[in-house]
């Protein structure tokens, strides 16, 4: 309530309209209102963006073709039996394996799925040149090595590692999904909190704004029973609204006058009793 007083505090030889009062006290309600609203929007949509990125990380990496490695090793075992030209290598597996990893590359957040990725797209270009020197390579025998060394290595070690982006991802989701809980919980706490710090405010400025109205208004009424009594000693009243202050202003102006016509009257009815005599 103090602390209320303080904020609100004016010098009394500054007057505030009543309309200005009212729109401090509406500024003080819609503050921290806005305030609140935009903060809980904000905790809403990150948390949605958050939940929508990784869902759409793992609908990408599902696009992976799960048989990868398997493909892989099928074409090339063709190319080599059949000794087919470069231009017939699986090509096609590794561009879409590249498409994927390059979209997620630009959505990814976590810093080890980012290792993976990038990771992934290196043996994805190692793959290509290991195709290029097989198909090259003359002796049968070196192709299977090569096949079987090289190739079934880097694509075993892409499929490992698409495995363990889209094993993080779903983690990630489900603690996200786990903590949604308490999210809700502060949200509900933040709220509380401003709300209880909008009432406190509300009712101090309103008790103040009241005051401020009610004191000067009763000093007028008081004022103009003492002056129906015929008491014109009548001091200003100490207000810091503009409004009262204009029409106590207007008031000992009044009085000022009926005491000035008094006055007159008095010295009149003294000469008219000086001239008797």
């Amino acid at each position: 309530m103090e602390m209320i007083r303080r904020i609100y505090k004016k010098p009394h030889s500054k007057q505030v309209s009543i309309s200005g009062q009212f729109y401090k006290l509406l500024g003080a309600i819609l503050a921290p209102l806005l305030i609140m609203l935009a903060t809980l929007m904000y905790m809403l949509i990150s948390f949605n963006q958050e939940y929508s990125a990784i869902l759409q990380n793992v609908n990408t990496a599902a696009e992976f073709n799960n048989d990868f490695q398997d493909r892989v090793h099928e074409v090339m075992w063709s190319h080599i039996i059949n000794a087919k030209p470069e231009g017939e290598l699986p090509w096609e597996e590794i561009d879409t394996a590249v498409r994927v990893l390059t979209r997620l590359q630009l959505t990814t957040t976590q810093s080890d799925n980012k290792w993976r990725v990038q990771s992934m797209l290196n043996m994805c270009e190692n793959l290509r040149k290991y195709m290029i020197e097989t198909s090259n390579t003359s002796s049968y025998d070196e192709r299977i090595r090569r096949l079987e060394g090289d190739i079934d290595s880097v694509t075993a070690l892409i499929s490992s590692y698409m495995y363990d982006y889209i094993y993080d991802e779903i983690k990630e989701m489900t603690r996200l999904h786990g903590e949604s809980a308490g999210r809700v919980l502060a949200a509900a706490v933040f709220v509380v909190t401003v709300s209880v710090f909008l009432i406190i405010i509300v009712i101090s400025y309103s008790l103040i704004f009241t005051r401020r109205i009610t004191r000067p208004i009763n000093e007028l009424c008081q004022k103009v029973q003492k002056l129906g009594g015929g008491d014109f000693s009548i001091k200003p009243i100490d207000t810091f609204n503009k409004e009262i202050k204009t029409l106590d202003d207007g008031f000992n102006d009044m009085v000022g006058r009926i005491n000035a016509l008094l006055d007159k009257e008095i010295e009149d009815q003294n000469a008219l009793h000086r001239a008797e005599f």
